[in-house]
């Protein structure tokens, strides 16, 4: 192949894979976009890759990650017909309403075509970044919605002491967030970007009181920056934690949006065993399948508001409050069965297990704070989520591979660089 070609191709992988992910978080959700161009683009890029990759994905040997991935694909190709057969939703409410979460072939698409990881990050950063200034902007004038939705209808409203926007792309800005930390400070040049994308990685999520979220990117602060440091720097930074931690508790009220998680926090802790994600919890674990086989193997995805089975989960959120969005790993049993879980739970135990270099903890990072919450939100299966976590697991895949070969290589042509402190092996580690 000559370079012209090599470039070429490059290139158009490179335009690809930034509209797949732009069309997957719906252009952050630009209300000056047609809703239905929007629709059909992301269902072109989805079928495009499902028809051409999935049967390849199938057939590759399921070492790491690919294992998970046509697990979890798997689960959501039964789940389809559980839809149409248990719930009798047509074929094609079904298509139409499952089509958008199924991204984990992109997986496949990035694999196959060896797509750079160094282009990735630059999709990353640079979309990253895009969401931070739209949702500042959008958040500055909140009057006019352009960006983002509004929790409560057409208009951005006050909740929690402060205006809340659902603001599409949060996966692919936490990944940003974490390619930060793990790269201030190695790279000089784009130092001050990183610290930009670090503090904002908590004003945020304070910003949209999600209290989970805060306390994701703090726990995976406090992992990359507590490794490796001495025992009184170890102390020193615990210390720092805590003094902050309890000067917010504190002194919350002078902190309108830490004040509305504070109160949140105790509205749930008053409720009790009452507590609604815990009543629909247990409804979804254990009255909501209509049989056994669907216990099983999912009752696949609602096309809500047109289909029957649509109609009826609206019903329940309207009547009862009970909502899958906030039930994490609790939903994609709900929608794929057993077989959706066991995926997520291999993933998690790769996460652990499957070693990376320093400079390339990001995805791990990015999959543990999947896990922390992994409880009580959607970002399991929202589609806002999940483009960014199917290009973390890749990332994860492809540099842990090269990592291992490379080491494996050293180690035939002289296993002394292998030895404790010696050549390479303290970059590998």
């Amino acid at each position: 192949m000559t370079t012209a070609n090599s470039g070429f191709i490059e290139t158009w992988n490179f335009i690809f894979v930034t509209l797949f992910v732009l069309t997957s978080i719906e252009f952050f959700d630009a209300h000056f976009i047609n809703k239905s161009v929007v629709n059909y683009s992301n269902f072109g890029f989805t079928a495009l890759v499902v028809l051409l990759f999935l049967p390849r994905g199938f057939i590759k040997k399921p070492v790491n990650f690919i294992a998970p991935v046509q697990l979890i694909t798997l689960a959501i190709m039964i789940s389809f017909f559980m839809a149409v057969f248990s719930w009798k939703q047509s074929v094609t409410d079904t298509f139409i309403a499952t089509i958008p979460l199924l991204l984990w072939p992109l997986f496949f698409y990035l694999d196959s075509v060896r797509f750079s990881v160094k282009l990735l990050e630059r999709i990353i950063l640079c979309l990253g970044a895009t969401y931070l200034v739209l949702y500042f902007y959008q958040f500055i004038n909140s009057d006019t919605i352009l960006f983002g939705k509004s929790l409560w209808g057409d208009e951005f409203i006050e909740n929690r002491g402060i205006i809340r926007i659902s603001f599409p792309g949060g996966g692919i800005f936490y990944l940003a967030v974490f390619i930060a930390i793990t790269r201030i400070s190695s790279a000089p040049n784009l130092r001050w970007l990183y610290l930009c994308f670090m503090v904002a990685g908590v004003i945020v999520p304070v910003m949209q009181v999600t209290r989970v979220d805060v306390v994701g990117v703090l726990m995976m602060y406090a992992v990359h920056f507590l490794k490796g440091q001495s025992f009184p720097k170890k102390i020193l930074i615990t210390l720092t934690c805590l003094i902050l931690a309890l000067y917010l508790s504190t002194s919350y009220t002078r902190i309108t949006p830490v004040k509305g998680m504070v109160e949140a926090q105790k509205e749930n802790v008053k409720d009790g065993e009452k507590y609604i994600r815990l009543v629909a919890g247990s409804y979804f674990l254990n009255n909501f399948s209509p049989s056994t086989t669907n216990r099983v193997f999912g009752n696949g995805v609602p096309y809500v508001d047109f289909s029957s089975y649509g109609r009826f989960i609206s019903i329940i959120n309207d009547q009862q409050g009970f909502y899958l969005e906030d039930l994490g790993i609790i939903s994609v049993y709900t929608l794929y069965g057993v077989l959706g879980v066991i995926a997520y739970l291999i993933i998690w135990i790769k996460s652990f297990t499957l070693k990376l270099p320093r400079q390339f903890q990001y995805p791990r990072y990015y999959l543990w704070f999947l896990l922390i919450t992994s409880l009580t939100t959607s970002n399991l299966y929202s589609p806002n989520y999940l483009i960014s976590t199917v290009i973390a697991i890749y990332i994860y895949q492809t540099v842990s591979s090269r990592a291992e070969k490379y080491k494996a290589a050293i180690q035939q042509i002289d296993p002394v660089w292998l030895s404790p402190g010696i050549g390479t092996s303290s970059k590998l580690k």
